[in-house]
């Protein structure tokens, strides 16, 4: 397994799936999914400074993707990375390529001077919950329109 710098010329296709199967995951279903909203999210994240933009690849085959932000700073001052997005397909689930996605976009952070990572994620997403509960997050405040922030601190 390694991780891939996302090459959208080549991958829009497989980038807008995964998207597209994480809304489902989340929401049980992908009738508020908007590929033009999406493809407007990928373009703005090429450009920002520090991003994160990864596919998780098996030989040839893409086994996940992985989005995030990096050297973004809280209200208190301090340098936190924010996760966009853990995908992993659903052949690849359950089989601890998470955590190696996490300590992926934890190293990243760290190596820009992050103290905490942050991400969002909604308490109906059952493989979400039980991943980030296990690993450590902590919820930040209550679930709101946008989901629920989670947070954690980086050693």
């Amino acid at each position: 397994m390694k991780f891939v710098p996302v090459d959208l010329s080549n991958n829009l296709a497989t980038c807008l799936d995964f998207r597209k199967d994480a809304y489902r995951v989340t929401f049980g279903n992908t009738e508020g999914y908007c590929e033009k909203a999406t493809l407007q999210w990928f373009k703005n994240l090429e450009t920002y400074e520090d991003a994160g933009f990864f596919h998780l690849m098996d030989g040839d085959i893409f086994a996940g993707q992985l989005e995030f932000r990096n050297k973004l700073i809280d209200g208190d001052g301090t340098l936190f990375g924010y996760i966009n997005l853990f995908y992993l397909s659903p052949r690849y689930r359950h089989h601890g390529l998470g955590e190696m996605m996490q300590a992926f976009a934890f190293e990243a952070f760290k190596a820009k001077g992050c103290k905490k990572a942050r991400l969002r994620f909604y308490w109906r997403n059952d493989i979400g919950k039980a991943f980030y509960l296990k690993h450590g997050w902590k919820p930040v405040g209550s679930e709101g329109e946008r989901g629920q922030l989670m947070e954690k601190i980086l050693s």
